[in-house]
Protein backbone atom coordinates (compact mmCIF):
# COMPACT_ATOMS: atom_id res chain seq x y z
CA UNK A 1 0.00 0.00 0.00
CA UNK A 2 1.44 3.43 -1.47
CA UNK A 3 1.63 6.63 0.96
CA UNK A 4 -1.13 8.09 -0.78
CA UNK A 5 -3.68 5.44 -0.29
CA UNK A 6 -2.67 5.34 3.22
CA UNK A 7 -3.54 9.05 3.59
CA UNK A 8 -6.72 8.71 1.48
CA UNK A 9 -8.25 5.63 3.82
CA UNK A 10 -7.95 7.91 6.67
CA UNK A 11 -10.80 10.46 4.86
CA UNK A 12 -12.52 6.91 4.14
CA UNK A 13 -12.76 5.73 7.45
CA UNK A 14 -14.35 9.01 8.66
CA UNK A 15 -17.06 8.89 5.92
CA UNK A 16 -17.68 5.30 6.68
CA UNK A 17 -18.04 6.50 10.16
CA UNK A 18 -19.74 9.51 10.23
CA UNK A 19 -22.08 8.78 12.81
CA UNK A 20 -19.35 7.82 15.02
CA UNK A 21 -17.70 11.40 14.11
CA UNK A 22 -20.81 13.32 14.62
CA UNK A 23 -21.15 11.77 17.81
CA UNK A 24 -17.74 12.78 19.16
CA UNK A 25 -18.08 15.98 17.62
CA UNK A 26 -21.65 17.38 19.13
CA UNK A 27 -20.85 17.74 22.47
CA UNK A 28 -17.54 19.75 21.69
CA UNK A 29 -19.49 21.99 19.35
CA UNK A 30 -21.97 22.79 21.73
CA UNK A 31 -19.49 23.38 24.35
CA UNK A 32 -18.18 26.15 22.11
CA UNK A 33 -20.91 27.67 21.43
CA UNK A 34 -21.43 28.41 25.02
CA UNK A 35 -18.04 29.73 25.61
CA UNK A 36 -18.66 32.27 22.89
CA UNK A 37 -22.12 33.07 24.30
CA UNK A 38 -20.51 33.58 27.41
CA UNK A 39 -17.67 35.83 25.90
CA UNK A 40 -20.68 38.09 24.51
CA UNK A 41 -22.79 38.08 27.30
CA UNK A 42 -20.28 38.74 29.79
CA UNK A 43 -17.06 40.29 28.08
CA UNK A 44 -15.84 41.81 31.05
CA UNK A 45 -16.08 38.80 33.50
CA UNK A 46 -13.21 36.37 31.24
CA UNK A 47 -12.98 34.49 34.55
CA UNK A 48 -15.88 32.83 33.86
CA UNK A 49 -14.29 31.11 30.54
CA UNK A 50 -11.92 29.20 33.27
CA UNK A 51 -14.15 26.14 34.18
CA UNK A 52 -15.23 25.98 30.43
CA UNK A 53 -11.87 25.94 29.81
CA UNK A 54 -10.50 23.32 32.05
CA UNK A 55 -13.63 21.49 31.29
CA UNK A 56 -13.21 21.76 27.27
CA UNK A 57 -9.35 20.42 27.27
CA UNK A 58 -11.06 17.54 29.38
CA UNK A 59 -13.58 17.04 26.97
CA UNK A 60 -11.69 17.05 23.97
CA UNK A 61 -9.26 14.83 25.28
CA UNK A 62 -12.04 12.41 26.32
CA UNK A 63 -13.13 12.70 22.76
CA UNK A 64 -10.19 11.92 21.40
CA UNK A 65 -9.77 9.07 23.98
CA UNK A 66 -12.81 7.39 22.89
CA UNK A 67 -11.84 7.68 19.25
CA UNK A 68 -8.94 5.78 19.43
CA UNK A 69 -9.99 3.54 21.80
CA UNK A 70 -12.96 2.51 19.14
CA UNK A 71 -10.53 2.25 16.32
CA UNK A 72 -7.27 0.03 18.55
CA UNK A 73 -10.05 -2.11 20.31
CA UNK A 74 -12.65 -3.18 17.77
CA UNK A 75 -15.43 -1.58 20.27
CA UNK A 76 -19.06 -1.43 19.11
CA UNK A 77 -20.66 2.10 18.32
CA UNK A 78 -22.57 2.06 21.31
CA UNK A 79 -19.53 1.84 23.20
CA UNK A 80 -19.21 5.97 22.35
CA UNK A 81 -20.82 8.50 24.73
CA UNK A 82 -21.79 12.39 24.25
CA UNK A 83 -19.63 12.50 27.71
CA UNK A 84 -17.86 10.42 29.05
CA UNK A 85 -16.60 8.83 32.60
CA UNK A 86 -13.68 10.99 33.20
CA UNK A 87 -10.46 7.97 32.89
CA UNK A 88 -6.66 8.04 33.72
CA UNK A 89 -6.26 8.02 29.81
CA UNK A 90 -7.98 11.05 29.18
CA UNK A 91 -5.49 12.89 32.03
CA UNK A 92 -2.75 11.68 30.07
CA UNK A 93 -3.52 12.70 26.60
CA UNK A 94 -4.12 16.17 28.50
CA UNK A 95 -1.14 16.20 29.70
CA UNK A 96 0.62 14.96 26.60
CA UNK A 97 -1.49 17.79 24.89
CA UNK A 98 -0.27 20.37 26.68
CA UNK A 99 3.62 19.70 26.38
CA UNK A 100 3.29 19.69 23.18
CA UNK A 101 1.53 22.52 22.93
CA UNK A 102 3.77 24.24 24.72
CA UNK A 103 6.54 22.89 22.49
CA UNK A 104 4.65 23.98 19.51
CA UNK A 105 4.98 27.70 21.15
CA UNK A 106 8.06 27.67 22.08
CA UNK A 107 8.97 26.71 18.64
CA UNK A 108 6.86 29.56 17.12
CA UNK A 109 8.94 32.45 19.45
CA UNK A 110 12.23 30.83 18.00
CA UNK A 111 11.44 31.95 14.82
CA UNK A 112 9.78 34.81 15.48
CA UNK A 113 13.24 35.51 17.35
CA UNK A 114 15.21 34.40 14.10
CA UNK A 115 12.98 36.77 11.98
CA UNK A 116 14.06 39.91 14.09
CA UNK A 117 17.78 39.50 14.03
CA UNK A 118 20.18 40.99 11.47
CA UNK A 119 21.34 38.11 9.93
CA UNK A 120 21.02 37.74 6.21
CA UNK A 121 17.73 36.61 4.81
CA UNK A 122 18.88 33.63 3.57
CA UNK A 123 20.63 32.43 6.82
CA UNK A 124 17.46 33.32 8.30
CA UNK A 125 15.91 31.18 5.63
CA UNK A 126 17.67 28.51 6.37
CA UNK A 127 17.52 28.44 10.55
CA UNK A 128 13.78 28.84 9.87
CA UNK A 129 14.07 25.31 7.54
CA UNK A 130 15.59 23.82 10.36
CA UNK A 131 13.93 24.51 13.08
CA UNK A 132 10.67 23.77 11.00
CA UNK A 133 12.51 20.47 9.88
CA UNK A 134 13.38 19.41 13.53
CA UNK A 135 9.88 20.27 15.22
CA UNK A 136 7.58 18.40 12.50
CA UNK A 137 10.27 15.32 13.10
CA UNK A 138 9.52 15.19 16.84
CA UNK A 139 5.56 16.35 16.43
CA UNK A 140 4.86 13.28 13.76
CA UNK A 141 6.84 11.03 16.24
CA UNK A 142 5.37 12.44 19.37
CA UNK A 143 1.85 12.08 18.05
CA UNK A 144 1.67 8.28 17.84
CA UNK A 145 1.75 8.66 21.66
CA UNK A 146 -1.79 9.30 21.91
CA UNK A 147 -2.61 6.15 20.06
CA UNK A 148 -0.73 4.52 22.66
CA UNK A 149 -1.46 5.83 26.09
CA UNK A 150 -5.14 5.80 24.95
CA UNK A 151 -5.10 1.74 24.88
CA UNK A 152 -3.26 1.85 28.28
CA UNK A 153 0.45 1.55 26.64
CA UNK A 154 3.17 3.79 27.72
CA UNK A 155 4.71 6.73 26.22
CA UNK A 156 7.61 4.53 25.34
CA UNK A 157 5.32 1.89 23.61
CA UNK A 158 4.21 5.08 20.79
CA UNK A 159 7.56 6.60 20.63
CA UNK A 160 9.50 3.75 20.06
CA UNK A 161 7.20 2.28 17.68
CA UNK A 162 8.53 5.45 14.75
CA UNK A 163 12.20 4.21 15.99
CA UNK A 164 12.20 2.14 12.27
CA UNK A 165 13.34 4.36 9.30
CA UNK A 166 10.61 2.94 7.39
CA UNK A 167 7.84 3.50 10.13
CA UNK A 168 9.15 6.93 10.45
CA UNK A 169 9.14 7.90 6.79
CA UNK A 170 5.74 5.91 6.27
CA UNK A 171 4.28 8.30 9.17
CA UNK A 172 5.81 11.46 8.13
CA UNK A 173 5.17 11.42 4.35
CA UNK A 174 1.24 9.90 4.91
CA UNK A 175 0.79 13.03 7.28
CA UNK A 176 2.29 15.40 5.01
CA UNK A 177 -0.16 14.24 2.39
CA UNK A 178 -3.27 13.84 4.67
CA UNK A 179 -2.72 17.60 5.81
CA UNK A 180 -2.18 19.41 2.16
CA UNK A 181 -5.94 19.00 1.46
CA UNK A 182 -6.60 19.41 5.06
CA UNK A 183 -4.82 22.97 5.33
CA UNK A 184 -6.33 24.09 1.71
CA UNK A 185 -10.21 23.14 2.69
CA UNK A 186 -9.46 24.94 5.56
CA UNK A 187 -7.63 28.12 4.47
CA UNK A 188 -10.82 28.30 1.89
CA UNK A 189 -13.78 28.27 4.53
CA UNK A 190 -11.78 30.51 7.14
CA UNK A 191 -11.64 32.97 4.33
CA UNK A 192 -15.54 31.99 3.79
CA UNK A 193 -16.16 33.01 6.94
CA UNK A 194 -14.11 35.88 7.41
CA UNK A 195 -15.71 37.61 4.30
CA UNK A 196 -19.29 36.66 4.75
CA UNK A 197 -19.35 35.83 8.79
CA UNK A 198 -20.29 38.21 11.83
CA UNK A 199 -17.15 37.93 14.09
CA UNK A 200 -18.64 35.80 16.69
CA UNK A 201 -19.94 33.21 14.37
CA UNK A 202 -16.46 33.32 13.04
CA UNK A 203 -14.86 32.47 16.28
CA UNK A 204 -17.29 29.47 16.63
CA UNK A 205 -16.64 27.94 13.10
CA UNK A 206 -12.72 29.02 13.58
CA UNK A 207 -12.60 26.58 17.01
CA UNK A 208 -14.97 23.77 15.26
CA UNK A 209 -12.77 23.29 12.30
CA UNK A 210 -10.17 23.18 14.65
CA UNK A 211 -11.72 20.31 16.69
CA UNK A 212 -12.73 18.33 13.76
CA UNK A 213 -9.19 18.72 11.82
CA UNK A 214 -7.60 17.15 15.13
CA UNK A 215 -10.27 14.66 14.69
CA UNK A 216 -9.26 13.69 11.57
CA UNK A 217 -5.38 14.02 12.48
CA UNK A 218 -5.83 11.87 15.22
CA UNK A 219 -8.04 9.29 13.08
CA UNK A 220 -4.57 9.06 11.03
CA UNK A 221 -2.09 8.21 13.69
CA UNK A 222 -4.91 5.85 15.05
CA UNK A 223 -5.07 3.76 12.28
CA UNK A 224 -1.43 4.25 11.46
CA UNK A 225 -0.59 2.81 14.90
CA UNK A 226 -3.17 -0.23 13.84
CA UNK A 227 -1.33 -0.95 10.84
CA UNK A 228 2.38 -0.99 12.00
CA UNK A 229 1.69 -2.89 15.27
CA UNK A 230 -0.46 -5.55 13.09
CA UNK A 231 2.88 -6.19 11.15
Amino acid sequence: MNYYTTSILTYIWIWNNRDIVFKLVIPNLILITLATLLVQIFPSYSGLLIPVYVFGLWLFSSTMVQLHRFILLNLNKETIKFVSTPTKQDFNYVGLWILLSIFDRLGEQITTSILETTYPLMFQLFLIAVLLSLSYYILTRAYMIFPAISIGKSLHDGWALTSRSENIRLVFLTTLILLIPLIIFLMFFIWMSVNFLPEEFFILFYLFLFVLSLLIINTHYSLLFRSLTNN
